[in-house]
């Protein structure tokens, strides 16, 4: 468990990033599925359910599935999983996160980033790697400014919203 300071609304308040739990669930269902209604953060068209949390734990098991939880509310949520599950290629790691929009900006993401950067170093990962929509212009400059490069891109990966993005991989040497 770690706690740390941030500013919501001109208020200080603490943040604890803590290790998921199963009562998390309906909050990271909640979270996520904001996500899949309201913008291009998460890639699906329909609402997911536990199932997909259930898989989410499966992959991040032994390498980090934690959960931002400001004043007992779940702020966020971000996961660290192998990208390929084979022994010999888990020298890079895929990093997801989504936090609540009213905790966006507030320092969150960079602490749940640098978390999952030192775990990945502990597990002996060499690099980090994000899967980002093209339309999430917010993540781009996120992962840009937290030391990812642009390492590929997929030409009209899918659709939302009645629009076509691309996805955009983003990569950190740790």
């Amino acid at each position: 468990m770690k706690q740390f300071p941030t500013v919501i609304s001109g208020v200080e308040r603490t943040c604890t990033l803590r290790d998921f739990e199963p009562g998390d669930t309906g909050a990271v269902l909640d979270i996520f599925n904001a996500s899949v209604r309201n913008d291009f953060a998460a890639f699906p068209e329909r609402e997911l359910d536990e199932s997909v949390v259930m898989r989410l734990t499966s992959q991040a098991l032994d390498y980090g599935f934690l959960v931002a939880e400001i004043a007992g509310e779940a702020a966020g949520f971000c996961l660290l999983r192998p990208m390929y599950p084979f022994t010999n290629m888990r020298l890079v790691g895929e990093v997801t996160y989504f936090i609540r929009p009213q905790f966006r900006r507030c320092g969150i993401g960079g602490t749940m980033l640098n978390e999952l950067t030192r775990r990945a170093g502990e597990k002996g990962m060499k690099s980090l790697l994000a899967q980002i929509s093209s339309q999430n212009k917010v993540s781009i400059a996120f992962h840009r400014k937290n030391g990812f490069r642009r390492s590929g891109r997929i030409k009209e990966a899918g659709t939302k919203f009645g629009k076509a993005f691309d996805v955009v991989f983003m990569q950190k040497c740790i």
